[in-house]
């Protein structure tokens, strides 16, 4: 009886496989590049968009004893808005500035003196839509004032504007 021959299989060492530490080296780069692929994508979606500055619209009522009252018809991004936070310039159109500031600041130009008040009667101490902005010259009978552009602003950004007071 014959014995079959087992062949043995011999294992070569083979010099054309990359070895352990480059293939760790390859590997960590490939992660590193992967991370980096991945932060770029999501850096653009995580992005925050800058808050919308305040926006009014606003309606002035007719002239009476030397005041008139501007209303808000719309407000639009002033939430926790206070009228503290707000400032007015009534600018007539050849440039004179009749008052500049916050509200109460009086200002006396050519002999006119403008006063700007804020009437919080809606939400008190925030501003909402049914505050009102009394605006009063001195003497009554002064009406350059009339023709003047009144802005109010937040943060120095106009939030909105009357073309006139008349």
């Amino acid at each position: 009886m014959r014995h079959k021959r087992s062949h043995a299989f011999r294992l070569r060492d083979r010099d054309d496989a990359v070895s352990a530490v480059v293939g760790t080296i390859l590997l960590v780069a490939i992660t590193v590049v992967l991370a980096g692929v991945l932060y770029v994508t999501m850096s653009g979606v995580m992005v925050e968009t800058p808050p919308k500055e305040p926006q009014f619209i606003f309606d002035a009522g007719p002239w009476a004893n030397g005041s008139v009252t501007v209303s808000f018809l719309s407000i639009s991004n002033a939430e926790g808005l206070t009228p503290a936070q707000l400032s007015y310039l009534v600018q007539a159109p050849n440039g004179t500035i009749y008052f500049s500031g916050p509200e109460a600041n009086k200002t006396l130009v050519a002999n006119i003196t403008v006063n700007v008040t804020y009437r919080d009667t809606g939400n008190v101490g925030k501003v909402s839509p049914e505050d009102l902005i009394v605006i009063t010259v001195t003497p009554a009978s002064a009406t350059a004032v009339r023709a003047s552009t009144f802005k109010v602003l937040t943060n120095g950004h106009v939030a909105g504007q009357l073309s006139t007071l008349s």
